[in-house]
């Protein structure tokens, strides 16, 4: 019940039935560090994050990652604790990214990154989407080279494979590589032309997987990727 208020949105009944069921589990003599508890704990901190506890969310998440990485250390290094560690790490980034402080989310991403290569290999969705969450940490830190090498190896691993979840996605790394290119047309006037038709590129790119993978989101986001592309143009 919990879980299906979570993917439904109700977020607040979400919330209640997560503490109960961890209140429940604790009774019935289930270990805080279990991955059960560890798992809905992370999803309550991250409904925190959603409305803006960030006290909560932070104590939520840093409670998650404690118990995971003390399992890790005494060499409990599973298939589903690394994945559920990777996980946590990336929702503990948002969280933070959200906040402002790219630093520490990149440093999140990165770590996630890590793990989830190790576990699942380069080519898995949850390992690009951690390249395109690195991609958005260097942005906002200036890093706008570092972004676009995270991006282009994104684009280029989610090809070779063609992972469902990952082909879902593809259409979002082109357009956010286009946005990476529009930055640099804001701070450098010099190659100002090149960037612009690379950012064109990329948004045409978007453009046809979002139609392929029929991703209306996606659609919507190229077109104004497009637009503001031919804005400058126009200049």
């Amino acid at each position: 019940m919990a879980n299906n208020a979570y993917e439904a949105g109700d977020f607040k009944k979400a919330e209640k039935l997560f503490v109960d069921l961890i209140k429940q589990l604790v009774t019935d003599g289930v270990a805080q560090s279990h991955n059960s508890i560890i798992h809905i704990s992370a999803k309550l901190a991250n409904l925190y994050a959603m409305f803006h506890e960030e006290v909560k969310a932070c104590e939520g998440f840093n409670f998650c990652i404690h118990h995971l990485e003390a399992k890790i250390k005494k060499g409990e290094d599973d298939f589903d604790t690394l994945a559920l560690y990777s996980l946590i790490l990336s929702w503990f980034g948002d969280c933070v990214h959200r906040r402002g402080d790219f630093t520490q989310s990149l440093a999140l991403f990165k770590k996630s990154h890590e793990i989830s290569v190790k576990i699942n290999g380069k080519h898995h969705p949850h390992s690009l989407l951690q390249l395109n969450n690195m991609a958005a940490a260097y942005t906002l830190m200036n890093r706008l080279e570092d972004a676009v090498d995270c991006l282009n190896t994104a684009l280029v691993l989610a090809q070779e494979v063609q992972m469902d979840d990952g082909m879902k996605d593809l259409p979002y790394y082109f357009i956010n590589l286009a946005n990476v290119y529009l930055t640099q047309v804001e701070k450098s006037a010099a190659d100002a032309k090149e960037l612009l038709k690379m950012a064109e590129n990329s948004c045409r790119e978007a453009l046809k997987c979002a139609k392929v993978v029929d991703n209306r989101d996606a659609l919507i986001q190229a077109r104004k990727c497009m637009k503001q592309i031919n804005s400058y143009q126009t200049l």
